[in-house]
């Protein structure tokens, strides 16, 4: 009989900000203009050869730095590739190794986070101190160690990104667990004997689903510019693989005679962080004002 409650209460809670995300979606243009852009630079990521005009490996020494025209919208670098070509084939990487880096935090800091708030006592001490210890030193700094020595590569940056923001879901999910554990649908779950995995999954995962949703766009905003610095630096993605990060670092000897190649991709994170910042700030207004009624 208390079974069904919950269900119904988990339920009723995971709708509400599906409806939440949809109703803003419709209703506000602020919202609906950073889902417009993410999604149009989402569709560009998983398809870049449909948007781009040249290979963004092939180089023509005879074209090298030549400013933007009708063959290369954003004119080309060094070697003469087109950049337009490697800003729309670097989208891929960058907001791959952003998405897999916040999905690998989000799977261990939302899991540790979950456990150590629901069980406590000696294993919650544990892992908060360990996540404290994470959290309180400079993410770029950490995600730069992490690299440097692990090495510069595409898997190793994911690692270094995603080991930097997972305290940031540890805490989230922590203290939704420690507050839905005393509600009492969860304590009747237990009174009737309801194993602990099975309310953990059914009853407080989705009820701390938005939190962690408003978290996870939060930690992509981040993500995208921590991935940049990383390829930057020449600790994320090697040449002559494309990302936004490495574009930007081979066009930087060359600010003032052909600052397009900067440019560019510059301005596609600007833009993929604006619209992570939109959608963020618009759900997380509505989801505290339903948050403060109930």
């Amino acid at each position: 009989m208390a079974d069904r409650p919950v269900r119904n209460d988990t339920e009723r809670s995971t709708r509400s900000w599906v409806v939440s995300i949809a109703q803003g979606i419709r209703d506000e243009p602020v919202l609906s203009t950073g889902f417009l852009i993410g999604a149009i630079i989402v569709l560009i990521a998983l398809v870049p050869q449909a948007f781009a005009t040249h290979s963004p490996r092939a180089t023509n020494a005879l074209a090298a730095l030549q400013g933007p025209s009708f063959d290369h919208w954003f004119g080309t670098d060094t070697l003469g590739r087109d950049v337009y070509s490697r800003v729309i084939y670097g989208s891929r990487t960058s907001i791959m190794i952003a998405g897999s880096s916040v999905g690998l935090a989000l799977i261990i800091g939302a899991t540790l986070g979950l456990i150590s708030g629901f069980i406590g006592g000696f294993l919650d001490q544990l892992l908060g101190r360990i996540m404290d210890i994470v959290f309180s030193l400079p993410p770029l700094l950490l995600a730069i160690a992490i690299a440097g020595i692990l090495g510069p590569s595409v898997r190793n940056a994911i690692m270094a990104i995603g080991i930097v923001y997972t305290p940031h879901f540890f805490r989230v999910a922590r203290s939704g667990a420690i507050v839905m554990s005393a509600r009492p649908f969860v304590l009747a779950s237990r009174l009737i004997g309801v194993g602990n995995r099975r309310i953990l999954i059914r009853h407080i995962l989705p009820n701390v689903s938005a939190l962690l949703t408003v978290q996870t766009t939060v930690s992509l905003a981040y993500a995208i510019l921590l991935e940049a610095s990383l390829s930057f630096l020449g600790l994320g993605v090697q040449p002559p693989n494309p990302s936004w990060g490495s574009i930007l670092n081979e066009g930087r000897p060359f600010l003032q005679l052909s600052p397009w190649v900067s440019i560019f991709p510059g301005l596609m994170i600007l833009l993929s962080v604006l619209a992570v910042n939109l959608v963020t700030d618009r759900l997380r207004d509505r989801w505290d004002t339903s948050l403060a009624q109930e």
